[in-house]
Protein backbone atom coordinates (compact mmCIF):
# COMPACT_ATOMS: atom_id res chain seq x y z
CA UNK A 1 0.00 0.00 0.00
CA UNK A 2 2.92 2.36 0.68
CA UNK A 3 4.08 2.04 -2.92
CA UNK A 4 0.91 3.69 -4.34
CA UNK A 5 1.75 7.23 -3.07
CA UNK A 6 5.32 6.79 -4.30
CA UNK A 7 4.06 5.70 -7.73
CA UNK A 8 1.64 8.64 -7.87
CA UNK A 9 4.43 11.06 -6.98
CA UNK A 10 6.64 9.56 -9.67
CA UNK A 11 3.91 9.93 -12.30
CA UNK A 12 3.32 13.56 -11.32
CA UNK A 13 7.04 14.32 -11.64
CA UNK A 14 7.24 12.64 -15.02
CA UNK A 15 4.18 14.57 -16.18
CA UNK A 16 5.62 17.90 -15.06
CA UNK A 17 8.93 17.15 -16.76
CA UNK A 18 7.14 16.26 -19.99
CA UNK A 19 5.07 19.44 -19.82
CA UNK A 20 8.20 21.56 -19.29
CA UNK A 21 9.84 19.87 -22.27
CA UNK A 22 6.84 20.60 -24.53
CA UNK A 23 6.70 24.25 -23.45
CA UNK A 24 10.41 24.72 -24.16
CA UNK A 25 10.10 23.01 -27.54
CA UNK A 26 7.13 25.18 -28.46
CA UNK A 27 8.97 28.35 -27.47
CA UNK A 28 12.02 27.33 -29.49
CA UNK A 29 9.89 26.61 -32.53
CA UNK A 30 8.08 29.93 -32.22
CA UNK A 31 11.41 31.76 -31.92
CA UNK A 32 12.80 29.88 -34.93
CA UNK A 33 9.74 30.82 -36.96
CA UNK A 34 10.12 34.42 -35.86
CA UNK A 35 13.80 34.37 -36.83
CA UNK A 36 12.84 32.98 -40.25
CA UNK A 37 10.30 35.77 -40.71
CA UNK A 38 12.84 38.39 -39.71
CA UNK A 39 15.40 36.90 -42.08
CA UNK A 40 12.87 36.77 -44.92
CA UNK A 41 12.01 40.36 -44.10
CA UNK A 42 15.62 41.22 -45.06
CA UNK A 43 16.05 43.05 -41.77
CA UNK A 44 14.13 46.01 -43.17
CA UNK A 45 11.36 46.13 -40.58
CA UNK A 46 7.65 45.44 -40.71
CA UNK A 47 4.32 47.05 -39.95
CA UNK A 48 5.33 47.76 -36.33
CA UNK A 49 7.73 50.38 -37.67
CA UNK A 50 5.01 52.29 -39.45
CA UNK A 51 6.03 51.45 -42.99
CA UNK A 52 2.49 50.67 -44.14
CA UNK A 53 -0.80 52.55 -44.09
CA UNK A 54 -2.57 49.52 -42.59
CA UNK A 55 -1.16 47.10 -40.03
CA UNK A 56 0.05 43.90 -41.69
CA UNK A 57 -0.47 40.38 -40.44
CA UNK A 58 2.17 38.16 -38.79
CA UNK A 59 2.86 36.27 -42.01
CA UNK A 60 2.64 32.56 -42.72
CA UNK A 61 5.81 30.59 -43.26
CA UNK A 62 5.96 26.81 -43.48
CA UNK A 63 9.61 27.05 -44.47
CA UNK A 64 8.90 25.49 -47.85
CA UNK A 65 9.77 28.51 -50.00
CA UNK A 66 13.23 29.66 -51.12
CA UNK A 67 14.92 32.66 -49.54
CA UNK A 68 13.55 36.01 -50.60
CA UNK A 69 15.46 37.99 -53.22
CA UNK A 70 17.09 41.26 -52.09
CA UNK A 71 14.64 44.09 -51.53
CA UNK A 72 14.54 46.91 -54.08
CA UNK A 73 16.14 50.14 -52.82
CA UNK A 74 14.87 50.84 -49.30
CA UNK A 75 11.53 49.12 -49.76
CA UNK A 76 10.14 47.58 -46.56
CA UNK A 77 8.65 44.13 -47.07
CA UNK A 78 5.85 42.57 -45.03
CA UNK A 79 6.54 39.25 -43.39
CA UNK A 80 6.76 36.40 -45.86
CA UNK A 81 3.64 34.60 -47.08
CA UNK A 82 4.46 30.92 -47.59
CA UNK A 83 1.62 28.56 -46.60
CA UNK A 84 2.64 25.85 -49.06
CA UNK A 85 3.43 22.17 -48.44
CA UNK A 86 6.88 20.70 -49.18
CA UNK A 87 7.89 20.17 -52.80
CA UNK A 88 5.37 22.56 -54.36
CA UNK A 89 7.47 25.69 -54.89
CA UNK A 90 10.51 25.21 -57.19
CA UNK A 91 13.81 25.51 -55.32
CA UNK A 92 15.28 27.71 -58.06
CA UNK A 93 12.42 30.23 -57.98
CA UNK A 94 14.44 33.07 -56.48
CA UNK A 95 17.49 32.64 -58.69
CA UNK A 96 15.33 32.29 -61.80
CA UNK A 97 13.25 35.31 -60.82
CA UNK A 98 16.40 37.37 -60.43
CA UNK A 99 17.57 36.20 -63.87
CA UNK A 100 14.34 37.39 -65.44
CA UNK A 101 14.51 40.68 -63.56
CA UNK A 102 18.01 41.33 -64.93
CA UNK A 103 16.70 40.69 -68.44
CA UNK A 104 13.81 43.06 -67.81
CA UNK A 105 16.07 45.83 -66.59
CA UNK A 106 18.23 45.38 -69.69
CA UNK A 107 15.22 45.75 -71.99
CA UNK A 108 14.05 48.77 -69.99
CA UNK A 109 17.43 50.45 -70.56
CA UNK A 110 17.11 49.67 -74.26
CA UNK A 111 13.70 51.35 -74.28
CA UNK A 112 15.08 54.41 -72.49
CA UNK A 113 17.70 54.74 -75.22
CA UNK A 114 14.98 54.44 -77.86
CA UNK A 115 12.99 57.16 -76.09
CA UNK A 116 16.03 59.46 -76.09
CA UNK A 117 16.46 58.91 -79.83
CA UNK A 118 12.88 59.90 -80.68
CA UNK A 119 13.53 63.61 -80.99
CA UNK A 120 10.95 66.27 -80.15
CA UNK A 121 7.26 65.38 -80.24
CA UNK A 122 5.23 67.82 -82.32
CA UNK A 123 1.47 68.00 -81.58
CA UNK A 124 -0.51 69.04 -84.64
CA UNK A 125 -3.86 69.59 -82.92
CA UNK A 126 -5.35 70.33 -79.48
CA UNK A 127 -6.14 66.62 -79.19
CA UNK A 128 -2.41 65.81 -78.99
CA UNK A 129 -2.21 64.23 -82.46
CA UNK A 130 1.51 63.87 -83.10
CA UNK A 131 3.29 64.34 -86.41
CA UNK A 132 6.10 62.20 -87.76
CA UNK A 133 7.34 60.10 -84.85
CA UNK A 134 4.00 59.91 -83.00
CA UNK A 135 3.33 56.21 -83.62
CA UNK A 136 6.88 55.26 -82.69
CA UNK A 137 6.63 57.35 -79.52
CA UNK A 138 3.52 55.46 -78.41
CA UNK A 139 5.24 52.15 -79.08
CA UNK A 140 8.30 53.12 -77.03
CA UNK A 141 6.14 54.39 -74.17
CA UNK A 142 4.26 51.10 -74.10
CA UNK A 143 7.57 49.23 -73.96
CA UNK A 144 8.78 51.38 -71.07
CA UNK A 145 5.60 50.79 -69.08
CA UNK A 146 5.68 47.05 -69.79
CA UNK A 147 9.21 46.70 -68.40
CA UNK A 148 8.91 49.08 -65.44
CA UNK A 149 9.21 47.27 -62.09
CA UNK A 150 8.35 50.46 -60.19
CA UNK A 151 4.71 50.05 -61.18
CA UNK A 152 4.33 47.20 -58.65
CA UNK A 153 3.71 47.84 -54.96
CA UNK A 154 7.22 46.74 -53.88
CA UNK A 155 8.94 47.88 -57.10
CA UNK A 156 10.08 44.35 -57.92
CA UNK A 157 7.71 42.99 -60.60
CA UNK A 158 7.13 44.39 -64.09
CA UNK A 159 4.25 43.39 -66.34
CA UNK A 160 6.81 41.58 -68.49
CA UNK A 161 7.86 39.30 -65.61
CA UNK A 162 4.99 37.00 -66.63
CA UNK A 163 5.16 37.84 -70.35
CA UNK A 164 8.67 37.66 -71.78
CA UNK A 165 9.17 37.82 -75.57
CA UNK A 166 11.29 34.64 -75.84
CA UNK A 167 8.54 32.66 -74.06
CA UNK A 168 5.85 33.74 -76.52
CA UNK A 169 5.01 36.60 -74.14
CA UNK A 170 4.09 34.12 -71.42
CA UNK A 171 5.89 32.86 -68.32
CA UNK A 172 9.71 32.54 -68.78
CA UNK A 173 10.70 30.24 -65.87
CA UNK A 174 10.79 26.53 -66.88
CA UNK A 175 10.53 25.14 -63.35
CA UNK A 176 7.43 27.23 -62.65
CA UNK A 177 5.84 26.21 -65.94
CA UNK A 178 6.38 22.55 -65.02
CA UNK A 179 4.96 22.82 -61.49
CA UNK A 180 2.75 25.56 -60.06
CA UNK A 181 2.17 27.18 -63.52
CA UNK A 182 1.06 30.49 -61.98
CA UNK A 183 3.71 33.13 -61.19
CA UNK A 184 4.58 34.93 -57.93
CA UNK A 185 3.58 38.56 -57.55
CA UNK A 186 5.15 41.55 -55.86
CA UNK A 187 4.35 40.25 -52.36
CA UNK A 188 6.38 37.07 -51.94
CA UNK A 189 5.13 34.39 -52.20
CA UNK A 190 1.60 35.18 -53.33
CA UNK A 191 1.01 33.43 -56.64
CA UNK A 192 -1.35 34.46 -59.40
CA UNK A 193 -4.51 32.50 -59.95
CA UNK A 194 -3.78 31.24 -63.48
CA UNK A 195 -1.03 30.59 -65.99
CA UNK A 196 -0.04 33.85 -67.70
CA UNK A 197 -1.56 34.06 -71.15
CA UNK A 198 0.50 34.84 -74.21
CA UNK A 199 -0.65 38.21 -75.48
CA UNK A 200 0.53 37.79 -79.07
CA UNK A 201 -3.09 37.59 -80.16
CA UNK A 202 -4.76 39.91 -77.66
CA UNK A 203 -4.58 43.27 -79.50
CA UNK A 204 -6.55 41.79 -82.40
CA UNK A 205 -9.63 40.80 -80.40
CA UNK A 206 -12.67 43.09 -80.59
CA UNK A 207 -14.90 44.21 -77.76
CA UNK A 208 -16.91 41.28 -76.39
CA UNK A 209 -20.20 41.01 -78.29
CA UNK A 210 -22.75 38.47 -79.49
CA UNK A 211 -21.96 37.34 -83.02
CA UNK A 212 -25.18 36.48 -84.86
CA UNK A 213 -23.39 34.44 -87.54
CA UNK A 214 -21.59 32.26 -85.02
CA UNK A 215 -24.56 32.34 -82.63
CA UNK A 216 -22.10 32.83 -79.79
CA UNK A 217 -20.14 35.46 -77.90
CA UNK A 218 -16.95 36.68 -79.56
CA UNK A 219 -14.11 38.97 -78.48
CA UNK A 220 -12.79 39.97 -75.09
CA UNK A 221 -9.56 38.98 -73.33
CA UNK A 222 -8.57 36.63 -70.51
CA UNK A 223 -9.43 32.93 -70.44
CA UNK A 224 -12.99 33.73 -69.39
CA UNK A 225 -13.30 36.88 -71.56
CA UNK A 226 -13.87 39.03 -68.48
CA UNK A 227 -11.84 41.89 -70.01
CA UNK A 228 -14.74 42.86 -72.24
CA UNK A 229 -13.34 46.22 -73.39
CA UNK A 230 -16.72 47.91 -73.01
CA UNK A 231 -15.38 50.99 -71.16
CA UNK A 232 -12.32 51.95 -73.19
CA UNK A 233 -13.29 49.96 -76.29
CA UNK A 234 -10.18 47.79 -76.14
CA UNK A 235 -10.18 44.38 -74.42
CA UNK A 236 -6.39 44.34 -74.62
CA UNK A 237 -6.06 47.67 -72.79
CA UNK A 238 -8.64 46.63 -70.22
CA UNK A 239 -6.79 43.36 -69.64
CA UNK A 240 -3.58 45.31 -69.02
CA UNK A 241 -5.29 47.23 -66.22
CA UNK A 242 -5.89 44.03 -64.24
CA UNK A 243 -2.43 42.85 -63.06
CA UNK A 244 -1.30 46.18 -61.52
CA UNK A 245 -4.27 46.05 -59.12
CA UNK A 246 -4.41 42.31 -58.51
CA UNK A 247 -3.56 41.34 -54.92
CA UNK A 248 -1.58 38.34 -56.15
CA UNK A 249 0.24 40.07 -58.98
CA UNK A 250 1.61 43.63 -58.94
CA UNK A 251 -0.42 44.41 -55.84
CA UNK A 252 -1.19 48.14 -56.03
CA UNK A 253 -4.06 49.07 -53.67
CA UNK A 254 -5.49 51.86 -55.87
CA UNK A 255 -5.22 52.76 -59.57
CA UNK A 256 -4.17 56.19 -58.32
CA UNK A 257 -0.99 54.54 -57.05
CA UNK A 258 -0.15 53.34 -60.56
CA UNK A 259 -0.57 56.92 -61.80
CA UNK A 260 1.51 58.20 -58.87
CA UNK A 261 4.36 55.84 -59.80
CA UNK A 262 4.06 56.92 -63.46
CA UNK A 263 4.41 60.54 -62.33
CA UNK A 264 7.77 59.57 -60.76
CA UNK A 265 9.01 57.65 -63.81
CA UNK A 266 12.08 58.71 -65.77
CA UNK A 267 9.94 58.61 -68.88
CA UNK A 268 7.33 61.04 -67.54
CA UNK A 269 8.24 63.67 -70.19
CA UNK A 270 7.48 61.14 -72.94
CA UNK A 271 4.15 60.26 -71.31
CA UNK A 272 3.20 63.94 -71.06
CA UNK A 273 4.38 64.57 -74.60
CA UNK A 274 1.90 61.98 -75.85
CA UNK A 275 -1.04 62.40 -73.47
CA UNK A 276 -0.59 65.97 -72.25
CA UNK A 277 0.79 67.65 -69.13
CA UNK A 278 -2.63 67.49 -67.47
CA UNK A 279 -2.07 63.75 -67.04
CA UNK A 280 -0.38 64.31 -63.67
CA UNK A 281 -2.16 67.49 -62.60
CA UNK A 282 -3.27 65.61 -59.50
CA UNK A 283 -3.34 66.72 -55.86
CA UNK A 284 -1.82 63.64 -54.23
CA UNK A 285 -2.32 63.55 -50.42
CA UNK A 286 0.62 63.59 -48.00
CA UNK A 287 0.32 59.89 -47.18
CA UNK A 288 0.38 58.77 -50.83
CA UNK A 289 3.80 57.11 -50.53
CA UNK A 290 2.71 55.09 -47.50
CA UNK A 291 -0.62 54.06 -49.04
CA UNK A 292 1.05 53.06 -52.29
CA UNK A 293 3.61 50.82 -50.59
CA UNK A 294 0.83 48.96 -48.75
CA UNK A 295 -0.19 45.81 -50.65
CA UNK A 296 -3.64 45.47 -52.18
CA UNK A 297 -6.04 43.59 -49.95
CA UNK A 298 -4.87 45.32 -46.77
CA UNK A 299 -7.70 47.87 -47.00
CA UNK A 300 -10.49 45.30 -47.03
CA UNK A 301 -13.31 46.17 -49.41
CA UNK A 302 -12.11 49.74 -49.98
CA UNK A 303 -11.07 49.94 -53.67
CA UNK A 304 -9.86 53.55 -53.37
CA UNK A 305 -7.81 54.01 -50.17
CA UNK A 306 -5.90 56.91 -51.74
CA UNK A 307 -7.95 59.94 -50.70
CA UNK A 308 -8.06 61.98 -53.87
CA UNK A 309 -10.53 64.80 -54.33
CA UNK A 310 -13.13 64.23 -57.08
CA UNK A 311 -11.22 66.27 -59.68
CA UNK A 312 -7.93 64.51 -59.01
CA UNK A 313 -9.66 61.13 -58.97
CA UNK A 314 -11.14 61.88 -62.39
CA UNK A 315 -7.78 62.96 -63.79
CA UNK A 316 -6.09 59.85 -62.39
CA UNK A 317 -8.79 57.68 -63.94
CA UNK A 318 -8.28 59.27 -67.36
CA UNK A 319 -4.50 58.83 -67.08
CA UNK A 320 -4.91 55.19 -66.00
CA UNK A 321 -7.16 54.57 -68.99
CA UNK A 322 -4.61 56.14 -71.31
Amino acid sequence: MKREPQLSTLLVCVGLALLAFLVNASSAAAQANGDTNVQNNNGRGDDDRGAFAVKQGPGTNTGNCPALPPATDDITLPRVYCPYPPGLIPSDLTTESERVRREIRGIEQEAMAQAAALGPLVPTSPSQTLAGNGVRAVQVLGKLINYDENLSVFKNVACAFCHMPYAGFSGPIPSVNKTVVAYPGSLQFRFGKRKPQSYDYSPRYPVLHYNLTQANFYGGNFWDLRATGYKIQSPDSEQAQGPPLDTQEMGNPDFGCVVFRLSQAKYRPLFEGIWGKQSFDIDFPENTEKVCRTPAGAFGTNPAPLRLNPTSRGTASATFDA
